[in-house]
C-alpha cells in the first residue's frame, strides 16, 4: 500500500469508519474506494479526494498533509487545496510570480510565520 492508502486507512479507522461506510458517505462502491485506498486504482473524478477529505472530516494540518500526499510531484502536480486557492485568488498568482524569482527559502519561513501568527 502507498503512503496515501496507509494514510487513509490509518485516518479512517482512527474514526472508526468501514470502507463500507465511507463509500455510502461518498455515493460510491466499497470496492472502489478499496482499490483507491490499496493503490489498486486512480480516481477518475478529480473532486474525488477532496469528497473524501470531507467525508472523513480532515481538517488542518491533517488535510494539508491529506493533499500533499495525493499531489502527484512526477506530473509538476499542486496539491489540489493549492492549486484551488491559487486559481481563486489572483494575488496569490502574482505573489507566487515574483516569489519565484526572488524569495529565499528564509523568506518563505518569515512569511509563513507571519501569517501564523495572524491566524491567532
Amino acid at each position: 500500500m502507498s503512503k496515501l492508502g496507509d494514510f487513509i486507512e490509518t485516518v479512517r479507522k482512527n474514526k472508526r469508519i468501514t470502507i463500507r461506510k465511507l463509500a455510502e458517505k461518498m455515493g460510491k462502491s466499497a470496492a472502489y474506494i478499496c482499490d483507491i485506498e490499496k493503490g489498486n486504482r486512480k480516481p477518475n473524478d478529480s473532486n474525488f479526494f477532496a469528497e473524501m477529505a470531507d467525508a472523513l472530516e480532515i481538517e488542518g494540518e491533517e488535510r494539508a498533509q491529506f493533499f500533499d500526499l495525493v499531489a502527484d510531484p512526477e506530473k509538476s502536480e499542486a496539491p489540489k487545496d493549492i492549486a484551488d486557492y491559487v486559481n481563486e485568488v489572483p494575488e496569490a498568482r502574482a505573489a507566487l510570480r515574483v516569489a519565484k524569482e526572488k524569495a529565499t527559502a528564509k523568506d518563505w519561513e518569515e512569511f509563513r510565520q507571519m501569517l501564523e501568527r495572524k491566524r491567532r
